[in-house]
């Protein structure tokens, strides 16, 4: 409708809607293409890796092949993990292990 040149208000009337939601889907419309809604909710994209943090990663993981990234971290920084996390990991740890001597 709009684009034959009716104006917001009469689509708003016409519709039975208020001339805010009008506006809005318009707005959307102009700006993406589409009059379908974005995304609600959810957790925003999270940056990508930098090729350095990546390569640092790797370079960790075949100095100690078992340990995990975040047993590394702490060892390297500190910070103190939550004692049923470190039982967990050391769990997982020894299963790896047992999986490599197979």
């Amino acid at each position: 409708m709009a684009h034959h040149g009716i104006r917001p208000c009469v689509i708003s009337r016409q519709l039975r809607v208020s001339h805010g939601c009008v506006s809005k889907i318009l707005c959307r419309y102009q700006e993406t293409g589409s009059i379908r809604p974005g995304a609600i909710g959810g957790s925003k994209p999270k940056p990508g890796t930098s090729p350095d943090v990546e390569r640092r990663i790797e370079e960790y993981k075949r100095e100690n092949p078992v340990s995990s990234i975040s047993r590394i971290m702490r060892s390297k920084f500190g910070g103190k993990g939550d004692v049923e996390e470190e039982e967990e990991e050391e769990e997982i740890e020894k299963k790896e292990l047992e999986e490599n001597e197979r």
